[in-house]
């Protein structure tokens, strides 16, 4: 079995919520099996996924072991104008967005989650996928 029928079925989805009826709809006709969402708790409070009836859900938070990551904590960093200046100001957002997609994919966490991920890819009942992140 060659790498590309291994990975036929697997999308990725920078969100997966506050969406139209009509793409439900469509993300319905792709016949999803699983919802691999790699966000952190604040993220799935702030915006959960919306998918279909049947779809199984899978939270692999990657971030979990971070104690501040920048990507995940923008949002809220910048409703408040005066704390996003002072923590993102002077050249520290660059290092700590390379900082926090290191984190990514290397914390005890991101190891864990994507171990997860890459077995329930494997199985025949693990696709169509999708990746939240």
């Amino acid at each position: 079995m060659g790498l590309s029928s291994v990975l036929e079925w697997i999308y990725r989805s920078d969100q997966l919520s506050r969406i139209s009826p009509d793409d439900l709809a469509r993300i319905a006709a792709l016949g999803l099996r699983t919802d691999y969402d790699l966000r952190t708790a604040e993220e799935r409070v702030e915006a959960p996924d919306e998918v279909p009836p049947g779809v199984n859900t899978i939270w692999l938070d990657v971030l979990a072991d971070a104690h501040q990551s920048a990507p995940a904590q923008l949002g809220k960093l910048l409703q408040d104008p005066k704390a996003a200046n002072a923590a993102l100001g002077g050249g520290k957002v660059e290092a700590m967005f390379v900082q926090g997609y290191r984190d990514f994919v290397s914390l005890p966490s991101a190891r864990q989650g994507y171990r997860q991920l890459f077995i329930g890819l494997g199985r025949p009942d693990g696709q169509p996928a999708v990746l939240s992140t």
